[in-house]
C-alpha cells in the first residue's frame, strides 16, 4: 500500500463523512482485513497433572504479527483460562515479555510493551501456568487489542490453544520446565515420596507396583525447556538381576549438567552367585522377602554387587544405530570428574541397608533398595 493510498484509507476511516464511513470506508476495511494476527502455541501439547508432591507447568507463546504498514501500538491481551473436565483451576506462574494477571474466575489480562512499525513485525510474550490436580485439558482463548496509528482502536481475531492433561503415571512424566535463575528444579516419575528424599522412591506392595523410579534435578541457571521421562520394564535381565529397566529422558537445552537418580526396589534384585533368585525363597524372593546379605553389610544385594552393576547409556541420536551404547563409567575415573557430551558418568552408587538403625539410618521406603546418581549433559536412554 503506497503513502497516498494509506493516507486515503486513514481519511476514509477516521474523518470521513457518515456516508463515506458506511459506504466507501466500509468497503475499504472489508478489503483490507484485520491489521494484526494473534497466534497462541502451547508447549508441550500434553502435560502430566500436578500432584501434592510435584507441580507441573504448561506454557503458552503468544505472538502478535502486524498485517499493516501503519504503526500499531498500545497492545493488550484479554482472554480466559479454563480447565476442561474439572472445576480445578490453573494458576499463573509467570509471564515473560508482558505484565499479566489471572483472576480466580479465569480472566487473563496482559499489558504488552512495544510497537509494530511495519508489515510482518512481531511482538511475543510467554505465559506459564501451574497445572491443576484434576481435569482433561487447559484452554487459553483471547484476542489482542491495539491502537492503529492516527486512527482508532482495533483488535485481532480470537485465538485458542489447548494443553492435554494426563493423570500422574509411575512410569511417565511430561511438563514444561520454567527457567530458574537461583534454584534447582526436581522432576520425577513415580508417586511415592518421602520428606528429605529427592524425588520418587520405588514401592511394591498390595496397592502400588512401581519398582523403578527416575528423578531428574535441573541445575539453577538453566533456560526454560520441556521434560519427558518414560520408563519401561524390559523383557531381558541385566546386571545379574532378574529384571531390567529403561529410562528415556528427553530434555532439550544446554545445562551445566543434569543429575539423574535411578532407584530400583529391593524386590527386583538378585544376590551374588550362589544365592540366586529362586521361586523357593532361597534368594531374594519378592513374595517371601528372604533376601541374602552377600557381603555381610546389612543389604539384600550388597554394596559389592551394586559396585559391579552395569548401567548402559544409549545416546538416542543415531537413527541408523539405535542400539549403540556405552557402559557408564564412575565419575571418579573420568578426567575432571565431570560428564562430557554423550558421555555421562556415575557420581555415586548406593545399596541401602535393609534396616534403619541409629548407626546406619535409612530413609523410609528405601530399605534394601539400589540407587545410582548420574551426571549427564544430554538426552538419551539409561538401562539397568
Amino acid at each position: 500500500m503506497n503513502v497516498c493510498s494509506r493516507r486515503l484509507r486513514q481519511v476514509l476511516v477516521c474523518v470521513g463523512a457518515a456516508a463515506l464511513l458506511s459506504g466507501v470506508s466500509g468497503a475499504a476495511r472489508a478489503t483490507h482485513g484485520p491489521d494484526a494476527r494473534l497466534d497462541i502455541v502451547a508447549t508441550p501439547v500434553s502435560v502430566t497433572r500436578s500432584t501434592a508432591s510435584l507441580t507441573t507447568f504448561a506454557s503458552y507463546r503468544l505472538t502478535i504479527t502486524s498485517l499493516d504498514h501503519d504503526r500499531l501500538k498500545k497492545f493488550s491481551f484479554k482472554g480466559t483460562v479454563t480447565t476442561e473436565g474439572s472445576t480445578e483451576k490453573a494458576t499463573l506462574f509467570s509471564a515473560d515479555g508482558a505484565s499479566c494477571t489471572l483472576s480466580d474466575a479465569g480472566a487473563l489480562q496482559c499489558a504488552i510493551p512495544g510497537e509494530l512499525t511495519s508489515y510482518g513485525k512481531t511482538l511475543t510474550f510467554i505465559v506459564t501456568l501451574k497445572t491443576p490436580v484434576a481435569g482433561d485439558a487447559i484452554k487459553v482463548t483471547g484476542k489482542a487489542t491495539f491502537f492503529e496509528y492516527g486512527c482508532d482502536w482495533d483488535y485481532t481475531p480470537v485465538a485458542t490453544a489447548s494443553t492435554a492433561l494426563t493423570a500422574p503415571d509411575p512410569n511417565a512424566l511430561s511438563t514444561f520446565v520454567p527457567a530458574s535463575p537461583t534454584t534447582s528444579t526436581t522432576l520425577f516419575s513415580g508417586t511415592n515420596t518421602q520428606s528429605g528424599v529427592a524425588g520418587a522412591i520405588p514401592i511394591v506392595d498390595s496397592k502400588t507396583n512401581d519398582p523403578f523410579t527416575t528423578t531428574v534435578i535441573v541445575p539453577a541457571g538453566s533456560p526454560a525447556t520441556t521434560a519427558s521421562v518414560i520408563e519401561r520394564d524390559l523383557a531381558e535381565s541385566c546386571s545379574a538381576n532378574p529384571r531390567c529397566f529403561e529410562t528415556k529422558l528427553t530434555m532439550p537445552g544446554s545445562f551445566d549438567f543434569l543429575t539423574i537418580i535411578l532407584r530400583r526396589d529391593k524386590t527386583t534384585l538378585m544376590s551374588s552367585k550362589g544365592h540366586g533368585h529362586s521361586g523357593q525363597g532361597n534368594g531374594h524372593d519378592k513374595a517371601r522377602g528372604n533376601g541374602h546379605d552377600d557381603d555381610d553389610d546389612g543389604r539384600y544385594s550388597g554394596q559389592s554387587s551394586i559396585d559391579n552393576a552395569i548401567v548402559k547409556y544409549f545416546p538416542d541420536d543415531d537413527p541408523m544405530n539405535p542400539n549403540r551404547f556405552i557402559i557408564v563409567p564412575n565419575c571418579s575415573v573420568v578426567p575432571g570428574g565431570l560428564p562430557t557430551p554423550k558421555n555421562p558418568c556415575i557420581a555415586s552408587r548406593k545399596a541401602y541397608p535393609t534396616k534403619s538403625t541409629s548407626k546406619t539410618p535409612v530413609p523410609a521406603g528405601l530399605e534394601g533398595d539400589w540407587e545410582f546418581v548420574i551426571h549427564a549433559l544430554d538426552n538419551g536412554r539409561y538401562v539397568n
